[in-house]
């Protein structure tokens, strides 16, 4: 059996994406948002919506997906 790993590049920017939550808020608030090379490559009100725009943008199947939430939201 061969366990997947995520490139570095993903650690990379989900790392940079944490750094810079907050502008990530201000720039795209109550969305969900694709990082690549520590940049906002998609940005939508569906996972799927930012797939599939990062996908088209990039030809990477896995990268930091986020939700850019403004508000206090109550589960």
């Amino acid at each position: 059996m061969t366990i997947k790993t995520a490139p570095k590049q993903y650690w990379e920017d989900s790392k940079w994406a944490n750094r810079n939550f907050t502008e990530i808020v201000r720039q795209c608030p109550d969305m969900y948002v694709a990082i690549y090379k520590k940049k906002v490559v998609a940005s939508g009100k569906t996972i799927a919506e930012v797939e599939e725009q990062a996908y088209e943008k990039t030809s990477v199947e896995e990268l930091p997906i986020m939700f850019a939430e403004k508000k206090i939201y109550v589960y």
